[in-house]
C-alpha cells in the first residue's frame, strides 16, 4: 500500500485539502465530512513522515495547505470589479488574484513548517515505537499553527479548521472547554487515528479506539452541553459515570472468568469507552451552572442592506441614518429595549458634525431618535483620536456608542481593535505601494484607522447588564471577544460591515465565526451587519433569529445576560499551552533516549576493548 500511497502522494494531499476545505465554506453540507476528508493527507504523511526529509515533507504540507486555502478563499473573486475603490477593472483583477493566489500562498507557505516539523518527529524512535501518538502530536501542531495565525498580519485567521463545523451544534460545544481550536484538534487527531488504523495493522484497534472514542466523546459531550443551558447537566453526568463503571465492571468479570487468558482487544475496548465515559462525565460537571437565569431582554440586530459601495457618496450618511432610524422605530414598536446597529452605519465623525448640517445627521438627530424610542440604542460610528486623547494624533477611530432615552450616551466607547488589513490599514504602508503599486488605486486606503487598545464591557444604565460591543474582524479572533467577556460583559453585540463580499461565501463563514464566540464563552450574541447575515445566536450556538445576505429588516427576540464562565473564558488559549508542552516533551524525551543509546553503545565498545 505504501507504494501507491508514495506515487499517488500529490494527487491525495489536493483531494484532502481541496475537500476539507468545502466543509470550512459551506459547513451545512459538507460539515461532517471534515471528519474522515484528511484521511487522505494524513496516510501521506504518515506513510512517508518517518523516511521522506525535511525538505519533502515541506513541500507535501505547502501542496495540502495550498489546495486547501485557495478553496477557503475563492469567494474574493465576488469583490470584482471593485469600483467602489476607484480601481481600473485590470488592476482589480490583480488584487483578487493576489488575494486568492497570494494570501493563500503566504499562509501555506507558513503553515507547511508544521508538517516539516511532524516529518522530524516522525523519525524519532520515540513515535516510531509508539505510533499511537503521530495522530496526537499532529494535532497539537495544528492547534499551534492555528493559534499563531492571531499573530501578526500574515497570519489571517479566516479560513480555520473547525469553522466545518458550525453547523452541526452538538460537534461544537466542546469550544466552551478549551476554545474552537479544541474543535480544530479533535478533527485532526480523528483523521489521522482514522489513518493510522488503515497503516498500523498490529495497532489497529488502538487507532480506532483513539479515533472513534474523540468522534463519539465530542457528540455525546455536545448533546449534554447543549441540554445544561436548560439546566439538564446532572443527568447527562450520572449517565456517564454509570455506563462508565458497567463498562469496568464488565472487563473485570468478563477477565476474572476466563482466568485472564480472555482476548486482550475487548478488554482495551472496554476500558477505552471507560476511560472515555469517566472524561465525559467529569466534563459535564462543569456544565452545571450554564443554565440560563434572570428576565429575558428583547433585543434586536439591524440590517439597512446598505452596500459599502454606496457608503462614500455625498448624501449617504444622511440616507443611512434615516434608513436605520426606520429600523430602530420598528424594532421598538416591536418591543425591542436593545437596538444593535451594524459597523460604521453613520459613516463620519458623528461629534464633529455642525447642527445645521443637510448632508448628515448631527448627535441632537441621534439623541431624539433614542428619546423617541425609549430603548438602549448600540450606534457605530467614526470618533475622532483627539476625543479620547487631545494630545493624539488625527486618526479616525472605528466606534460603538450606547446611547440612551434620557438624551445621553455612555462615555465608555468601543474602539475596534483588530483592524483589516488591507481594508482598514495597510501593513508596511510605504514599502507595499512601492512594491506594489496597484494598492496605491485602492481610494479607500488614503490613511489607516486607528487602533483600539482596551475591552470594553458597556455597564447600561437603562437595563443593568454589560454589554460586549465588538467590531467585524474582532470576531474572527477568540482572545478579544474572551476578554470582553472577562471584563464583565454579559452580552455579546457584534456590528460588522461584509457588504464587501456580496452574498458570497464570505458572509456565512463570517457569520460562522460570531457562532464559536457564543459558544466559547457561554454568552448570547447578537449580530447586526450592514448587508447580512444579521443574527442572534444562543450560547449553544442556536439561531434565534436571521436574516439572509442582500436584505433589509431586522432580527429580534429574547435573550438572557449571563454570568457564568466557560472553562474556555477561565483558561483561555490552554491547549496552545498544552499543545505545545507535549511537542517539548517529546524533544526531551528523543534527547534523553538518544543520551542513553549513546551510552550503551560506549559501554559495548568498552566492553569490547576490555575483553
Amino acid at each position: 500500500m505504501q507504494e501507491y500511497i508514495k506515487k499517488l502522494r500529490y494527487p491525495l494531499l489536493i483531494l484532502s485539502g481541496v475537500l476539507t476545505a468545502i466543509g470550512v465554506v459551506y459547513p451545512g453540507a459538507f460539515g461532517l465530512l471534515a471528519w474522515i476528508s484528511m484521511i487522505p493527507a494524513a496516510l501521506v504523511l504518515l506513510s512517508l513522515g518517518g523516511k521522506a526529509k525535511g525538505g519533502s515533507m515541506y513541500l507535501y504540507g505547502f501542496v495540502f495547505y495550498y489546495a486547501y486555502y485557495v478553496v477557503s478563499y475563492h469567494w474574493f473573486i465576488s469583490m470584482y470589479p471593485m469600483d467602489f475603490t476607484g480601481m481600473t477593472p485590470e488592476a482589480a483583477i490583480g488584487v483578487i488574484a493576489l488575494a486568492v493566489l497570494g494570501i493563500s500562498a503566504l499562509q501555506a507557505a507558513l503553515s507547511a513548517l508544521i508538517i516539516m516539523v511532524f516529518g522530524w518527529f516522525c523519525r524519532t524512535a520515540l513515535l516510531q515505537r509508539f505510533p499511537l501518538l503521530k495522530p496526537l502530536l499532529m494535532a497539537c501542531l495544528w492547534v499551534v499553527n492555528e493559534w499563531s495565525q492571531t499573530i501578526g498580519w500574515t497570519g489571517v485567521p479566516w479560513a480555520r479548521l473547525y469553522l466545518t463545523q458550525g453547523e452541526i451544534l452538538p460537534m461544537i460545544q466542546s469550544a466552551s472547554l478549551l476554545g474552537s481550536i479544541f474543535v480544530s484538534f479533535l478533527i485532526v487527531a480523528v483523521n489521522f487515528a482514522f489513518a493510522g488504523a488503515i497503516l498500523e495493522k498490529k495497532q489497529r484497534l488502538s487507532h480506532v479506539l483513539l479515533g472513534g472514542s474523540m468522534l463519539c466523546g465530542n457528540l455525546l459531550f455536545g448533546f449534554a452541553a447543549m441540554d445544561a443551558v436548560k439546566g439538564n447537566a446532572l443527568p447527562w453526568q450520572i449517565g456517564f459515570f454509570a455506563a462508565a463503571l458497567v463498562s469496568v465492571i464488565f472487563a473485570a468479570v468478563y477477565g476474572l472468568w476466563r482466568k485472564l487468558r480472555t482476548d486482550a482487544r475487548l478488554l482495551k475496548s472496554l476500558l477505552g469507552i471507560a476511560l472515555m465515559l469517566c472524561v465525559l462525565s467529569s466534563a459535564a460537571s462543569v456544565l452545571g451552572g450554564y443554565a440560563d437565569t434572570g428576565a429575558p431582554i428583547r433585543v434586536a440586530a439591524l440590517q439597512g442592506n446598505l452596500s459599502s459601495k454606496d457608503k462614500w457618496a455625498e448624501d449617504s450618511g444622511l440616507r443611512s441614518f434615516h434608513a436605520y432610524a426606520d429600523l430602530t422605530k420598528q424594532a421598538a414598536a416591536d418591543g425591542a429595549t436593545l437596538i444593535v446597529w451594524p459597523e460604521t452605519a453613520l459613516n463620519y465623525h458623528l461629534f464633529d458634525v455642525s447642527p445645521n448640517s443637510t448632508k448628515k445627521a448631527p448627535l441632537d438627530a441621534v439623541h431624539d431618535l433614542v428619546q423617541q424610542t425609549n430603548a438602549t440604542v448600540l450606534v457605530c460610528t467614526f470618533v475622532q483620536s483627539q476625543y479620547f486623547d487631545p494630545n493624539a494624533e488625527p486618526i479616525s477611530m472605528n466606534t460603538v456608542i450606547a446611547f440612551y432615552p434620557d438624551r445621553t450616551y455612555d462615555e465608555n466607547i468601543y474602539c475596534k481593535r483588530m483592524l483589516v488589513p488591507f481594508g482598514e490599514y495597510v501593513p508596511w504602508r510605504e514599502f507595499l505601494t512601492k512594491a506594489i503599486p496597484v494598492l496605491g488605486e485602492i481610494n479607500v486606503l488614503d490613511s489607516d484607522v486607528g487602533r483600539g487598545e482596551k475591552d470594553v464591557s458597556i455597564q447600561t444604565k437603562t437595563l443593568n447588564v454589560g454589554l460586549g460591543p465588538i467590531v467585524c474582524y474582532d470576531s474572527i479572533y477568540e482572545e478579544p471577544v474572551r476578554q470582553t467577556v472577562l471584563a464583565g460583559a454579559q452580552i455579546i453585540t457584534a456590528s460588522t460591515n461584509d457588504s464587501w463580499f456580496s452574498d458570497s461565501a464570505a458572509v456565512y463563514m463570517h457569520n460562522n465565526h460570531d457562532r464559536f464566540r457564543a459558544v466559547e464563552n457561554g454568552r448570547y450574541l447578537v449580530r447586526s451587519a450592514n448587508t447580512g447575515v444579521s443574527s442572534i445566536f444562543t450560547p449553544t450556538g442556536e439561531v434565534l433569529d436571521e436574516l439572509g445576505a442582500l436584505q433589509t429588516g431586522l432580527v429580534i427576540s429574547e435573550v438572557h445576560a449571563r454570568d457564568v464562565q466557560t472553562l474556555y473564558t477561565q483558561v483561555g488559549y490552554l491547549i496552545v499551552w498544552i499543545s505545545i508542552g507535549a511537542q517539548i516533551v517529546l524533544i526531551i524525551a528523543q534527547i534523553a533516549h538518544a543520551i542513553k543509546n549513546r551510552k550503551k553503545s560506549c559501554e559495548k565498545e568498552r566492553n569490547l576493548n576490555n575483553s
